[in-house]
């Protein structure tokens, strides 16, 4: 699977229930940001953003996700946890700061995250998928396999493979 796969899916989504409508222009601005590579512009808007609204879970979410993007995790783990003081079931922030460790090799930590993302998430795929894989790399695979009931393959043709690999 490519790094991220859960995160990657939800970073484009919208959240207006995590954010005011005045938010939504620099929150916006930030993700066009990301998805033209540009981190430390997503960054520079989503600090100076955050300044004045620090409460705002979507914008510091995202500000995690782009330091993460630079490999700068001390500081993703930072914001990603922040809003998890004030919003322990947010399973954007759950997810990213388990994929975080994940990619780091602390899948003792990146378990539970992934897990609790899966449930406050509803059980949204990409997550599970995520969190099956660490389940894997964690050789329980029959847990690996209840992750992944009741979900379709990936489109992709690489992901299928995994996700048929991890089902096996």
């Amino acid at each position: 699977f490519p790094s991220a796969p859960a995160l990657s899916a939800l970073q484009n989504q919208p959240a207006p229930q995590r954010h005011s409508t005045s938010s939504v222009g620099a929150i916006a601005e930030a993700q066009s940001s990301l998805a033209n590579k540009n981190a430390q512009g997503a960054i520079q808007i989503l600090s100076n953003y955050l300044q004045t609204r620090p409460q705002d879970s979507a914008a510091r979410t995202l500000l995690g996700q782009a330091y993460a993007s630079l490999g700068q995790n001390d500081r993703a783990e930072e914001q990603f946890r922040t809003v998890l003081l004030s919003a322990p079931d947010d399973s954007i922030a759950l997810a990213a700061l388990g994929e975080l460790y994940e990619q780091a090799g602390q899948l003792e930590k990146a378990e539970p995250l992934l897990a609790h993302a899966a449930k406050a998430s509803g059980g949204v795929p990409e997550i599970r998928i995520e969190w099956a894989v660490a389940l894997a790399r964690l050789r329980k695979y029959k847990e690996a396999q209840t992750a992944l009931a009741g979900i379709s393959p990936p489109n992709d043709p690489d992901q299928r493979l995994g996700f048929h690999r991890l089902k096996a």
